[in-house]
């Protein structure tokens, strides 16, 4: 925090440096957005705002010339209902909805992952038996070592590097995306698919978008019960008990018109966030 104050230059008592809660109404949520160091200055002066694709070049955690031809591909399919609320690939904010499970592509968000010890160990007894190369290039030799490491601050830090930002938004006007479907995408443009199974791939991201505010509502992340077998508290769900404690899932209730099942959740924010409802997160 101290380096990216001194770096950019920003003063005021109250920005997205010092602010330790954000005012916002009470409707609104917290989403969170990474970024890079070098653009802080402009954020913390005037917001993150609304730039098309073309001009987004090294912005935030970095999208490929690949994925902004996809994200191309996909605005020409966008239903007339959701062109009518300004969403597209390439003009909204992105961010991620949950904190503790990151954003899924091993950025700056992995500094902030939950990380008990029990799963430490765990992930140690895999690795010591089918990555241990893996460790040895850590510089680890005991599962003492590997907790230890992967819960220090100034290693995560240093290993990924990037700044995240807490962002208030209203549930109501923001979507959320399934990343995985998007992934399908990329595979059908980059396969030998007929033109129209490409259309018919982007018409189905679409069909899967549903609000900020339903996706709170509807869906959880399972979780393991103390057996290791089974999920927990697995009767909420209303599909019947999920088989894996991957994505989310729609819970009693949800309405069928919506997907049972979203892997990878991606926020699609519609328009600018003003400064006033962002921090920077130590």
């Amino acid at each position: 925090m101290q380096e990216a104050d001194a770096k950019v230059q920003i003063t005021r008592e109250d920005s997205i440096f010092t602010r330790e809660v954000i005012k916002a109404p009470p409707d609104y949520v917290s989403v969170y957005h990474e970024t890079k160091l070098p653009f802080l200055g402009d954020i913390a002066g005037s917001g993150l705002k609304i730039t098309k694709q073309k001009e987004l070049k090294g912005k935030g955690i970095g999208r490929s010339s690949d994925a902004a031809m996809l994200n191309s591909l996909l605005d020409e399919h966008i239903p007339p209902e959701l062109q009518a609320k300004n969403i597209s690939r390439c003009g909204v904010i992105y961010a991620y909805p949950f904190l503790e499970y990151g954003h899924g592509f091993m950025g700056a968000d992995e500094r902030y992952k939950t990380r008990s010890k029990k799963m430490l160990e765990s992930e140690y007894a895999s690795m010591a038996r089918y990555s241990p190369e893996f460790l040895a290039k850590l510089g680890v030799t005991s599962v003492e070592e590997y907790v230890r490491k992967l819960t220090d601050p100034k290693y995560l830090r240093k290993e990924y590097p990037g700044e995240v930002l807490e962002l208030k938004v209203e549930p109501e006007k923001c979507f959320v995306a399934d990343l995985y479907s998007f992934g399908f995408v990329n595979r059908r443009v980059n396969s030998m698919s007929t033109v129209e199974e490409k259309i018919e791939a982007a018409k189905d991201y679409w069909a899967g978008l549903i609000s900020l505010k339903d996706f709170l509502r509807w869906y959880r992340k399972p979780e393991w019960a103390a057996d290791g077998d089974s999920i927990k508290d697995a009767d909420i769900y209303r599909d019947g008990e999920p088989y894996t404690t991957d994505g989310f899932v729609a819970i009693k209730g949800c309405p069928e018109n919506l997907p049972s099942f979203i892997e990878l959740p991606e926020v699609l924010i519609p328009m600018d966030v003003p400064e006033e409802h962002i921090r920077l997160l130590d």
